[in-house]
């Protein structure tokens, strides 16, 4: 059985872990605007990252104008988990085998949008995305070639640091020319989201939001409350459960003989459980 140790994760304050700094690298005559929409960005990045990878009890919060302060219990492998929050969203276009089309360097600008694609009264948000002259050749020849593809197989799907945003398909006819745009809508998997749009944007954008993030700093962080604050607790939970359980038995004698069964019986349940499952 897993115990309550391993299995359920506890906060920076109890078992300690690691702080982590990263800055953003800002190109010097930047906009006060685009830089908080950078920021914003960055931080819904690091964000989703973080749950990406188990870390939900994490804390961030910026720093200023330029940096980011995570908090991580009990994390592993803090090198590579710095990495992986800092490097760049991977923006690709693939098909249904996962053939990548074309990367986020094909993308010379994207903003988010709302109103209606398909002339009706149904109005979402989407991102407006413009492609680079390399990248609109590419787009063409893959709308070419997946609107050859069977029907259900026929989309080209965009995703961002693996994820799917959206997933249109593209209709046989264009299995001759292909889509000749550059400047491509593309519909979100959640078109009804506006922080996700903005989010999406500015992931995809090579303008405004393409500040690099760096790790800066690293650093252990002893528990809040002690290192022995954990034992403490458990201690006191024991010896709080046979109070309750003497109490019942002052005041009712035989009849708490089934209550503090019950308790000494679900109590540790409860904990295998939350063992089990993981609870945060």
């Amino acid at each position: 059985l897993p115990s309550a140790k391993s299995g359920i994760e506890f906060d920076l304050d109890i078992v300690g872990g690691t702080q982590l700094v990263f800055e953003a690298q800002i190109p010097e005559g930047t906009s006060e605007a685009d830089v908080k929409a950078g920021m914003q960005t960055l931080r819904t990045m690091l964000e989703r990252r973080l749950v990406k990878y188990g870390y939900t009890r994490a804390t961030l919060k910026q720093v200023g104008d330029d940096s980011f302060l995570v908090d991580l219990p009990r994390a592993d492998d803090i090198g590579d988990l710095a990495q992986k929050l800092a490097s760049p969203a991977e923006v690709n276009f693939i098909d249904y085998q996962g053939l990548v089309y074309l990367t986020r360097a094909d993308i010379s600008a994207a903003k988010e949008d709302y109103g209606s694609l398909d002339n009706t009264e149904t109005m979402r948000y989407y991102i407006s995305v413009d492609l680079t002259k390399e990248g609109y050749q590419k787009f063409i020849e893959a709308t070419k070639k997946i609107a050859s593809y069977p029907q259900g197989s026929n989309y080209l799907e965009v995703t961002v640091d693996g994820e799917s945003i959206s997933k249109p398909y593209i209709s046989s006819d264009y299995s001759e020319t292909g889509i000749n745009t550059y400047s491509p809508k593309l519909v979100l998997s959640d078109s009804t989201n506006k922080a996700l749009a903005e989010y999406i944007a500015g992931v995809i954008s090579s303008g405004r939001t393409t500040f690099a993030l760096t790790s800066a700093e690293q650093t252990a962080v002893s528990p809040a409350f002690g290192s022995d604050t954990l034992a403490d607790i458990v201690r006191g939970g024991v010896i709080g459960l046979v109070i309750v359980m003497l109490l019942l038995w002052g005041f009712y004698r035989r009849a708490a003989l089934f209550a503090d069964a019950v308790i000494v019986f679900f109590v540790p349940l409860q904990i295998v459980i939350a063992a089990a499952s993981g609870v945060r």
